[in-house]
């Protein structure tokens, strides 16, 4: 069955058609000034009315040169992380919420030539700005150096340093320039804490079954000894590794310091008791 009505509406299978198109009980075409090109999925996209509300609704359209996909729950409200739109400039965002070209989302791949940007963002926007409201991943390949970075940028856009790969290597490097650091000391007094830690060989309880035994340490133990190693992701603690290189490397030169100091003492002996 074909309706066309007075007011230009066109039903397929459908008497009563309330857009240009409408197709069966749940498929509605249109379009609007703003609009080039409106497709509803069970929903009106004159109204934004949900057709049967059982069920979601999309919708695509095309909105000042940004395509966009959305998706509605039953009482016509946009569903957080429900979008996905591509830019003109190439950009494809996914998860942005309401936003129709909002510059963040949950992922966000970027078509940029910019060497000093990274090309995909994990919750938030890769170009580094305009970020909320959670912290953001980027990660991307910087042909200026050849090499490949992972970036962290906070709330209100400040960055923290990441790591990269450079051509040849093996293993990430980590950001450690002093022109970016604000030193406060140097890592002196370990040797007892040093003591206090304890070395083990282990086994995951779950997931190691064939695995041989694996090296490291307990992470409630190197907290009682050291600050800002351990954190608690959930109700688990975990902590960085890296974090005890330079203090097992401060332990090494107090170490040295001390037989240093011994063999001082015991050539001065030495010379005294020569006749």
């Amino acid at each position: 069955m074909t309706s066309i009505y007075y007011d230009g509406n066109v039903g397929i299978g459908n008497t009563a058609p309330v857009t240009k198109l409408h197709i069966g009980t749940n498929f509605t075409i249109d379009s609007a000034p703003e609009f080039a090109g409106l497709l509803g999925f069970n929903r009106n996209v004159q109204t934004g009315a949900i057709l049967n509300t059982e069920y979601n609704a999309f919708q695509m359209h095309n909105q000042q040169g940004v395509w966009s996909l959305q998706c509605y729950n039953t009482t016509a409200a946009p569903v957080a992380g429900g979008n996905m739109t591509m830019q003109p400039d190439g950009n494809v965002q996914f998860g942005l919420g309401a936003g129709l070209a909002g510059s963040y989302g949950r992922m966000n791949i970027n078509a940029t030539i910019d060497p000093n940007v990274p090309h995909i963002a994990l919750l938030g926007n890769s170009k580094g700005g305009s970020l909320s409201p959670d912290t953001m991943w980027g990660i991307g390949y910087q042909p200026n150096t050849n090499s490949i970075a992972i970036t962290c940028w906070g709330m209100g856009n400040t960055t923290f340093k990441g790591v990269s790969m450079t051509p040849g290597a093996i293993s990430w490097g980590q950001y450690s320039d002093e022109r970016l650091k604000d030193i406060k000391s140097d890592i002196t007094g370990v040797l007892d804490k040093l003591d206090a830690v304890r070395c083990i060989k282990y086994k995951f309880k779950e997931g190691d079954e064939d695995i041989a035994e694996r090296y490291g340490f307990s992470a409630q133990n190197v907290d009682s000894q050291f600050d800002g190693i351990v954190h608690k992701e959930n109700e688990y603690f975990t902590m960085s590794y890296n974090d005890l290189i330079p203090i097992g490397i401060a332990g090494i030169k107090e170490l040295r310091a001390e037989l240093k100091e011994l063999k001082d003492r015991a050539h001065g002996r030495n010379h005294a008791s020569t006749p």
